[in-house]
């Protein structure tokens, strides 16, 4: 499946997880044990869209079952989430006896929301790109890194040592493709 037409399903179908592209970017690339696996130059869950849609219903079920807002639109949801990750910033910003990385969204300059990248490890897709990477996926990859390095995320030291690894991964198959476009079309 195409990079956009897997973002369009992970949106869809997990409003609350992935309120935009960020969010998907970093559960792809940097999330261990994401359910992800590579196949044929592509990331890929083996789930079906009907598997997807009783997932989310169960989901769906049990958020109703402890309490959660039930909203009626991906709009809601996403106002609803940011919010409560508003309400988790606030929160961890009055408990002095915890330190500022215990939550895992921060307010960025302009106060939309940042995040705190999933700790980064030789697991992770983005350390994993396979050789064959289709040209959408790889630009997926190369976004995601540079996000990370940007303002929209926190890293650590020990991300920013598995990022300029994965970055320089990107270079050479972003060469491959170029050297392989040349001699398939000269």
């Amino acid at each position: 499946m195409s990079y956009k037409k897997f973002l369009k399903a992970m949106l869809r179908y997990w409003p609350r997880l992935f309120i935009d592209e960020k969010d998907v970017l970093e559960h792809f690339f940097f999330t261990n044990g994401n359910g992800l696996d590579w196949k044929d130059g592509e990331l890929t869950d083996n789930m079906t869209n009907a598997q997807r849609l009783k997932q989310k219903k169960e989901s769906d079920a049990f958020r109703l079952s402890i309490g959660s807002k039930v909203c009626d639109s991906i709009k809601e949801i996403h106002e609803d989430e940011l919010q409560y990750r508003k309400d988790c910033i606030d929160l961890y910003a009055k408990m002095s006896n915890i330190n500022n990385h215990s939550c895992c969204w921060f307010y960025l300059p302009d106060f939309s929301i940042g995040k705190r990248i999933y700790p980064i490890c030789q697991y992770a897709c983005v350390m994993n790109l396979p050789d064959d990477i289709k040209l959408d996926w790889l630009a997926a990859a190369k976004k995601a890194v540079e996000l990370a390095f940007g303002d929209s995320f926190k890293i650590t030291d020990s991300d920013r040592v598995f990022l300029l690894q994965a970055q320089e991964k990107i270079k050479v198959l972003e060469e491959r493709q170029k050297t392989n476009e040349y001699t398939e079309n000269p």
